[in-house]
């Protein structure tokens, strides 16, 4: 494992097909977590080439091999047919192999897959909804503002996710609206998750939402916020510390 990692890290630096060739070449030999060490060694070598191996190991029976794809392509930014890929597998019939490509869309992905991903968040299960609106906010933090995406998206898209019943996607969907510099109408659902929402996750996650708040509002919460909150990481944020 040690020098499949080494040969991976080789392959990062410096792309050769050929050698990327001859890593695929030991997944008909390879076996249990070997294959796992294989694919993310090879995969690291961003080539077109790479992709299409990738993609042929994407069909894998093999449930592990899948997911070990899904996870190196996520370094494949800019690649349509890496993105292709990983879009298929965010359907697979597994679990873990759709959580981890709905991860991996927040890194070679754009703000047109904030739709199917909010619809990813709505029916997946934890993992899945949890990655995908982590995704969005993966996504939101390197576009450029309104890239690619309608001027609604946050408020159509991100702002439902702030009533879901699981934390980790309540959290993850206010990073996504901090990123995108949006609120949710006139703030209030984000101001009532930062005094109110009994996961620490979560309200340090509203803190960072509306930490530029200017109404005064959003500066009564970041107060009760600041002298009732438990957590004093929590309070220094919501004073806008960080």
């Amino acid at each position: 494992f040690a020098l499949f990692g080494a040969l991976g890290g080789i392959l990062a630096r410096h792309p050769d097909e050929a050698a990327a060739r001859r890593l695929f070449l030991e997944l008909g030999v390879a076996a249990g977590p070997e294959r796992d060490a294989v694919i993310e060694a090879a995969g690291r070598a961003r080539l077109p080439s790479v992709v299409s191996l990738l993609a042929r190991a994407a069909t894998s029976p093999d449930i592990d091999d899948r997911r070990s794809v899904a996870s190196v392509l996520a370094a494949h930014a800019g690649s349509t047919e890496a993105l292709t890929v990983l879009r298929k597998l965010a359907s697979d019939h597994d679990a873990s192999v759709r959580a981890e490509a709905t991860f991996a869309l927040g890194a070679v992905g754009d703000p047109s897959l904030y739709a199917s991903l909010a619809s990813m968040a709505r029916a997946g299960d934890l993992e899945v909804a949890t990655n995908a609106a982590a995704a969005i906010a993966r996504i939101a933090r390197r576009a450029p503002p309104g890239a690619g995406a309608p001027a609604s998206a946050p408020g159509d898209v991100v702002c439902p996710m702030l009533s879901d019943g699981r934390p980790t996607v309540r959290a993850n969907a206010l990073s996504a609206m901090a990123a995108l510099g949006r609120r949710c109408g006139d703030g209030a659902a984000e101001r009532r998750l930062l005094v109110e929402d009994p996961s620490e996750l979560v309200r340090g996650a509203a803190a960072r939402a509306i930490a530029g708040g200017a109404s005064p509002e959003d500066r009564a919460a970041r107060d009760r916020c600041a002298s009732g909150d438990r957590s004093a990481a929590r309070s220094a944020t919501a004073q806008g510390g960080e």
